[in-house]
């Protein structure tokens, strides 16, 4: 879905805000839409927290994406009828939510946020051998966020080769 939007489509990118230290934090932004362009105005659809901890989903409504200075890249991942995007338009003081309030907020609280999934040093798993843990973490996340995107027909299935070319720091 790469051509050009009827009125009532939204884009939906992938934000990778890059770390040179870190795996980068990964979110879909889902930018207002009018007058025939994006805008700096729209949401952010995200989890938060870190791999030794666990994390938690997060709604950013209202965000204007031209006021963060992290160093970030957007990736278009594709385009969504407006009925399944709801806030993020009003311009009004930015609002941060845990309750989903549209089709695609709620399609993203069904995908569990990761739990800790980082050991500390030393530690073993039963029977005292040391095994290979798999982290989790908001890239994994967004992940299985966009399959389920795809699998609701949200997104179209390329949106997972445009995720795989994104950057990861």
């Amino acid at each position: 879905m790469t051509q050009a939007p009827q009125v009532s489509q939204r884009p939906i990118y992938l934000v990778s805000y890059n770390n040179r230290l870190f795996p980068a934090h990964w979110g879909l932004w889902v930018p207002s839409y009018e007058a025939g362009e994006a805008g700096n105005m729209g949401k952010v659809i995200h989890v938060e927290g870190d791999a030794r901890n666990g994390f938690v989903h997060g709604f950013k409504r209202n965000y204007d994406m031209a006021t963060s200075e992290r160093a970030k890249e957007l990736v278009l991942l594709g385009w969504t009828d407006s009925v399944n995007v709801v806030g993020g338009d009003n311009y009004g003081p930015l609002v941060i939510d845990t309750i989903a309030t549209d089709v695609i907020e709620r399609l993203a609280l069904d995908v569990p946020a990761p739990g800790p999934s980082l050991r500390a040093a030393g530690s073993s798993s039963s029977g005292g051998r040391r095994t290979r843990v798999d982290i989790q973490n908001c890239q994994t996340w967004v992940r299985q966020f966009v399959e389920k995107l795809i699998e609701s027909e949200i997104l179209e299935v390329d949106a997972l080769s445009k995720l795989d070319s994104a950057p990861k720091n």
